[in-house]
């Protein structure tokens, strides 16, 4: 009895011993699986987050992309109706009439250059130019400026929409130093016959020759009349300056048709002391050149180029309502009103 008890007794132990040894495995295979489960856990969410970060620099590269203007946009040809109506008129030069041409905003302190070897640059340019894509550069803008072209790249130019736009390279009637207090006359017409590097040279003959019918073009209370201008510019270039100012009819809608028959346009108006265009009467009269326009639902905006600016070889264009430019080419003046253009810009 006692040997029977004895062999039970080690059975019990060596089933007590097999259950812990199984209890100890059980719960090893337990953390085992936990470590292998928070392992792959943790490989997701790296993997998921190398993914969003792809992603996103996906994103982020194609917005880059994207953001850069397709220079091909910028070589949209104008409207085939200003084309067609530019080409019939044969006083107009190449560059004035060209179909390419357009209105560029130059954000500020845009770089230019100067030469096509792109090896430095020449200064730095803001606001309003006329332009073309460069034949050489598709990534460039060739903007008019001071008497020839200069290279702008065309992520700094915003292309307008406009319905009408002649090359103009606006000129300073204080240009190369002159002290052209009156000399907007001058000015325009180097504007107007595209020979802005001749402005010194047109301003001394006008003013030795005896054009500034109304005083001295380097004072103030100076300056000429139409009649006078018309002179100069048949005497300086053979031109033939044409008054179209009719009295019957809007001036916007007069300059609208000379500007869609591919003419630069002269216009005579009423100016603060600062030379800003206002309708008030009794202002000073002063020339301006107008060189296209936009129309938006009926509203038309002139752009132009006023010369009364100094510090400056050449100037930015600007631009004016229709409302306004009606008002003011049309108020009295002690001179004939004026929208004038040259009817043989060619030569």
């Amino acid at each position: 009895m006692d040997e029977e008890s004895s062999l039970n007794e080690e059975y019990d132990i060596d089933t007590a011993r097999q259950r812990r040894e199984q209890a100890d495995q059980l719960a090893r295979d337990r953390m085992h699986a936990k470590m292998v489960l928070a392992v792959a856990a943790v490989i997701l969410i790296i993997a998921a987050i190398w993914l969003v970060s792809k992603s996103s620099k996906t994103n982020e590269d194609e917005a880059l992309v994207y953001s850069v203007p397709d220079s091909s946009s910028q070589a949209d040809s104008a409207d085939d109706e200003q084309t067609a109506a530019a080409s019939e008129n044969t006083g107009v030069s190449d560059k004035q009439a060209s179909a390419e041409t357009a209105i560029y905003m130059l954000d500020s302190y845009t770089a230019y250059y100067a030469n096509e070897d792109l090896s430095y640059t020449a200064g730095t340019l803001s606001g309003l130019y006329t332009g073309r894509v460069s034949d050489s550069y598709s990534t460039m803008i060739e903007i008019d400026y001071l008497g020839g072209n200069v290279l702008v790249n065309s992520t700094n130019a915003l292309k307008l929409e406009t319905s009408a736009a002649m090359a103009l390279v606006g000129v300073s009637q204080f240009a190369y130093n002159t002290s052209g207090g009156s000399a907007c006359p001058v000015a325009c017409l180097a504007m107007l016959a595209d020979d802005s590097s001749s402005f010194s040279s047109l301003y001394s003959y006008a003013e030795s020759g005896g054009y500034a019918d109304q005083g001295s073009l380097s004072s103030s209370s100076g300056g000429m009349t139409y009649d006078a201008v018309k002179s100069l510019a048949a005497d300086y270039y053979g031109l033939s300056l044409v008054n179209a100012y009719i009295e019957s009819e809007a001036p916007s809608e007069t300059i609208k048709s000379l500007l869609d028959s591919g003419y630069n346009v002269l216009a005579l108006v009423m100016t603060d002391s600062s030379a800003n265009i206002t309708a008030s009467q009794g202002a000073a009269s002063h020339f301006i050149v107008i060189n296209g326009y936009s129309e938006n639902e009926g509203n038309i905006e002139f752009f132009y180029a006023n010369s009364y600016v100094s510090g400056t070889d050449s100037v930015s264009l600007s631009h004016i309502s229709s409302d306004i430019i009606d008002s003011t080419v049309s108020a009295s003046f002690d001179e004939p009103n004026t929208i004038a253009y040259i009817s043989d810009a060619a030569g």
